[in-house]
């Protein structure tokens, strides 16, 4: 029997949808990666996803150049490739120092704004009555960092943002990729539904092999950076509705470097293997015999387990309750037995009781041991 692997939710947004239809459009997504590994292999896949479904797609380049796009895309795509980097202003010390200043926002509204107005208006007019999925890529948020003194500043402009494209089109997507170590990640995650962490392949696979064989002497720290055709992508997504739900993967994207397409795995495998593993019902073990892979006791650096002669000096023991069930077993009562204090003045059963018996080196005579304190 053939098994049908399901999509990944990352395939999913890849495809323009969070769910297997269309009718759930994945909305803002913000991309993390970092210095070990750059997010544009995946930003690039989610733009060629785009041009080979005939998806509009708006690319806006603050980071890279409109040509180092075209060169990642198939020739014929029609994508609208638009350089927003020359326009940047320059991070003055007083836009930097200045908590008022809207010069920031002006700034998107100028030159950001209109784009996205004239891109998302024309998406609905070419396709008519056609729901459309349009891509919206802004290549980096990085250069944009410096233009605010404080994350509550970035977090404004990015809503005027997000507001735009929620308002006019209820099936785009916007990509907004910044690197996990600038102190505004955490307002971007905070306003987007959607995260994708992209992270080193290599990495990931040695921190993996930890716990598994790693060869001893071994730190890892030979690690290639920015793979262009390896690389880990963890995802988490709120999902609202009645209750929210949180949807978390981990998938590996590889390719060769000669293909353009990319394969998709959950990582680690192992997880993978367990989602389609065979379900058929497993007869219950009636033999009481347990397998040496339960044995708790495996793998302990100290043992604790008895040797014989332990277990039988062990078992020659008799504890102070069994002595008394035994001497109330040969006299037929229950009062006290040998060498036992009565406590219970009734003479009815026994009430505390106290049980000693001499060490060797116990020493009972009738000497006052307060003697020499002359009371």
């Amino acid at each position: 029997m053939s098994v049908i692997f399901a999509k990944t939710h990352l395939e999913r947004l890849l495809s323009g949808s969070a769910s297997g239809t269309s009718a759930a459009p994945p909305g803002a997504i913000a991309v993390l990666d970092s210095l070990e590994q750059s997010a544009l292999p995946l930003l690039s896949a989610f733009a060629s996803s785009a041009a080979s479904r005939s998806r509009p797609l708006l690319i806006l380049c603050l980071e890279h150049s409109p040509h180092a796009w075209h060169s990642l895309l198939p020739a014929s795509t029609l994508a609208q490739v638009v350089d927003l980097a020359a326009s940047l202003p320059f991070p003055s010390a007083t836009v930097a120092m200045t908590p008022n200043s809207n010069s920031q926002e002006c700034w998107i509204k100028s030159h950001v704004v209109p784009h996205l107005t004239r891109f998302l208006a024309s998406s609905r007019s070419s396709t008519g009555n056609v729901p459309a999925s349009p891509l919206i890529l802004i290549d980096s948020l990085h250069p944009l960092v410096p233009l605010y003194p404080t994350a509550n500043h970035f977090a404004r402009s990015l809503s005027l943002l997000l507001h735009l494209v929620s308002t006019t089109s209820s099936s785009a997507t916007l990509l907004l990729p910044l690197t996990s170590h600038s102190p505004y990640s955490s307002a971007l995650t905070y306003l987007t539904p959607t995260t994708l962490t992209v992270a080193n392949a290599a990495r990931a696979v040695r921190e993996l092999s930890v716990i598994t064989d790693r060869p001893q002497g071994d730190l890892g720290l030979h690690i290639e950076s920015n793979q262009p055709c390896d690389l880990i992508v963890h995802l988490t997504s709120v999902k609202g509705g009645g209750t929210a739900k949180v949807v978390s993967e981990s998938v590996r994207m590889t390719r060769s470097s000669s293909s353009a397409t990319w394969t998709y795995g959950v990582f680690p495998p192992t997880a993978a293997a367990a989602s389609v593993a065979d379900s058929k019902p497993v007869a219950p073990d009636n033999t009481g015999a347990r397998s040496a892979a339960a044995d708790p006791t495996l793998g302990l650096s100290f043992n604790l387990k008895l040797t014989d002669k332990q277990r039988q000096a062990k078992d020659k023991v008799v504890l102070p309750h069994f002595k008394m069930q035994q001497f109330e077993e040969e006299t037929g009562r229950g009062g006290g037995g040998p060498g036992v204090a009565d406590t219970n003045a009734g003479g009815g059963g026994i009430g505390g009781v106290i049980h000693y018996e001499l060490d060797l080196e116990d020493d009972f005579d009738d000497e006052d041991p307060d003697a020499d304190l002359d009371l």
